[in-house]
């Protein structure tokens, strides 16, 4: 597995885990909790693009 398909699994299963913590925790969930997961996943999708642009 390359770089790219290892960072896409990491965001697909990082999507998976913030939906499925918003959904089971909704009451009990931080603005902050959100923003920390939405950065960590960002950093991911940047990380995704460059090495997805590396070669042109």
């Amino acid at each position: 597995m390359d770089n790219k398909d290892n960072l896409s699994c990491k965001i697909e299963k990082l999507r998976n885990e913030i939906s499925k913590k918003i959904n089971e925790n909704l009451d009990n969930i931080t603005i902050d909790d959100i923003i920390d997961k939405s950065n960590e996943l960002n950093n991911l999708i940047v990380e995704y693009y460059r090495e997805t642009n590396k070669n042109h």
